[in-house]
């Protein structure tokens, strides 16, 4: 059986490092290139052509969720697995819409990425339960405001989906 290739896109090298670790010698799946900010990410998949993308959203220049749309446009066949800091739903709610199949946050435990990547691979929706929760009880689609602070203060959501603007993806 041919392995699942898997690119790892994070800005963290000890976080891409914990990863690499964490997936030595799991049978079937093989780490083929890693990337340090999304625009790294986007040119590795076109170049390396992984099955998944372990994506943090976070990163320098292109954040992960604009990436997650840059590489889903441009190769359809590759899924992405978000893992991330960030348990609010919103932005589980901006990476699934961007094309993500799957958000993990990063203190799952480690036993939970190799079985993530196989059912991502499979085309299977992958949640991280308490955001899979929130996501449910619809805590991601507030009417805007409905969370500000102080008057006139934007909510999370807003502020979510202002660090999730677009960065440029050069065409090729």
């Amino acid at each position: 059986m041919t392995p699942i290739r898997v690119l790892v896109a994070d800005d963290n090298a000890g976080m891409r490092e914990a990863i690499r670790v964490a997936l030595q010698g799991e049978a079937g799946i093989e780490i083929v290139g890693e990337a340090g900010d999304g625009l790294e990410a986007v040119e590795a998949v076109d170049r390396l052509e992984p099955d998944v993308v372990l994506m943090d959203i976070g990163m320098p220049g292109l954040n992960g969720i604009e990436a997650t749309r840059a590489i889903r446009s441009r190769r359809a066949s590759c899924r992405v697995l978000v893992l991330s800091i960030h348990d609010e739903p919103e932005y589980a709610r901006l990476a699934l819409e961007a094309g993500a199949l799957g958000y993990l946050l990063k203190g799952s435990a480690a036993r939970e990425l190799a079985p993530a990547i196989r059912a991502v691979f499979r085309r299977q929706a992958v949640l991280d339960p308490a955001v899979a929760r929130a996501l449910a009880a619809g805590e991601a689609r507030r009417p805007r405001g409905a969370a500000a602070g102080a008057a006139g203060a934007p909510s999370r959501p807003e502020r979510v989906e202002a660090e999730a603007q677009p960065s440029a993806v050069p065409e090729r």
